[in-house]
């Protein structure tokens, strides 16, 4: 529409306007609608429906703009009392680390003198436990043999050969192809 020519035809021109206003209007651009149905009353002013369409885009625009504030104001209040409840847990946040480093404290504290107690009873586990470790390895050595002795039996096994039970049968008549065990 908008690149017809109709500026020699005033009604054509009108028509023009009024049509891209309500196309405008249908495509929800009612700023632009609202700028084609004034061009177009500035054509023929006493159109009645025109006037009618601008009035309604017009309206519409108020609401519009309307609930953008009040989604504005919410948004503002809601950033408000985030901002609150940022500095409440904030400060809360705070009095509880404190009071975790003193638990911390404290607990280190506890911490300490249960691992003075733990190393020295692992001092003296430790000290029976060589002990009992010295005592093993005695007893161990008994028990084992020497690698040199070691290879001595395994060199004596390798060299046992199972003795071979099946022979191979001779008949008059060797075929090849058989082979009789």
């Amino acid at each position: 529409y908008k690149s017809i020519n109709t500026k020699d035809n005033k009604n054509l021109e009108f028509k023009k306007l009024h049509n891209i206003g309500n196309t405008s209007v249908k495509l929800n651009q009612l700023e632009e609608a609202k700028k084609f149905y004034k061009k177009a009353l500035q054509i023929k002013e006493n159109e009645e429906e025109t006037k009618k369409n601008l009035e309604l885009v017009t309206k519409a625009l108020k609401k519009k703009k309307q609930k953008k504030d009040k989604n504005n104001d919410k948004k503002n209040q809601n950033n408000k009392n985030d901002d609150n409840k940022n500095k409440n847990k904030k400060d809360k946040d705070k009095k509880n680390q404190n009071n975790k480093n003193d638990d911390n404290k404290n607990k280190n504290k506890k911490d300490k003198d249960k691992k003075n107690q733990n190393n020295k009873n692992d001092d003296k586990k430790n000290n029976d436990n060589q002990s009992k470790q010295k005592n093993k390895n005695k007893t161990v050595q008994k028990n084992e043999i020497s690698n040199l002795e070691e290879k001595k039996w395994l060199h004596k096994l390798n060299e046992e050969q199972t003795p071979i039970l099946l022979q191979r049968q001779k008949t008059k008549n060797y075929d090849n192809t058989l082979k009789p065990w």
